[in-house]
């Protein structure tokens, strides 16, 4: 039987904070600022720009043109909208 070694608790608790930094649940039926925030990556409070860049760098990567969902595309969509509303 293997032993456990130090590298092993490492990953162990890796794997542990990465799940604890990822929102664990679906799409509300009303997108809330908590939310918009969460999909983003920014606070519910972050300035435009930033909101702006967040949004940006998320669509380079999730873009339908590049294979990536129209539905996720439409989330971040809707996201950036609802946080930069108030703005």
């Amino acid at each position: 039987q293997a032993k456990s070694t130090n590298m092993d608790s490492w990953f162990g608790n890796m794997n542990n904070w990465f799940a604890k930094n990822f929102y664990d649940g679906g799409f509300e039926d009303k997108m809330n600022k908590r939310e918009a925030a969460l999909i983003l990556g920014v606070r519910e409070n972050a300035a435009p720009e930033r909101v702006k860049e967040a949004h940006r760098r998320i669509m380079q990567i999730n873009h339908p043109d590049k294979g990536g969902s129209a539905y996720l595309t439409a989330k971040v969509n809707e996201a950036k909208d609802l946080l930069l509303k108030g703005k």
